[in-house]
Order: structure tokens, then C-alpha cells, then sequence
């Protein structure tokens, strides 16, 4: 960091960036085993005769989006940070 920005300024955006990034990738990891759970859920739903529907996951879709939204937040969180001390 010092090679590009002597003095760098803001350096919260640096670290909010950083545990943006890392918090998206612990969501994503938890999506995984939502993901498992929801289709071990519907794969026994199906197996049953008297099925109609099959249940959303909506958990895994929920940590889907904040996995999404965390990541993006991060770059964004990074570039305001580069644009910033460059």
C-alpha cells in the first residue's frame, strides 16, 4: 500500500472493504451447507406420493443475496478507497 499511496488517507474504507470481502466469503461458505440442508429437505419432500409442491429454499436464497450485496459493497468500498489516495 505504501508503494502506491505514501500517505494514505480514509484507511477505514480500506479495512470496511476488507471485512466486506471477508464477510462475503463466510456467507458464501454458509450458503454452501444451507444449500446441502435445502436439497436433502426436497429430495425427501419428493419422496413422498402425496407431494404437490417442493419447498423454496429460501434461506440459502437470502444468504445468496447478502453474499452478492457484501461483495459488491467491498469493491465498491476498495475503489472509493484507490480513487481516493491515488
Amino acid at each position: 500500500m505504501h508503494n502506491i499511496a505514501h500517505h494514505p488517507a480514509h484507511k477505514w474504507l480500506l479495512a470496511l472493504s476488507w471485512v466486506l470481502l471477508a464477510g462475503s466469503l463466510a456467507a458464501n461458505l454458509f450458503s454452501f451447507l444451507t444449500g446441502e440442508r435445502a436439497i436433502r429437505r426436497m429430495l425427501r419432500r419428493m419422496a413422498e406420493p402425496e407431494t404437490l409442491e417442493v419447498p423454496e429454499p429460501r434461506l440459502t436464497d437470502w444468504v445468496n443475496w447478502l453474499t452478492a450485496g457484501a461483495f459488491l459493497a467491498g469493491v465498491v468500498c476498495l475503489v472509493i478507497f484507490a480513487v481516493l489516495n491515488v
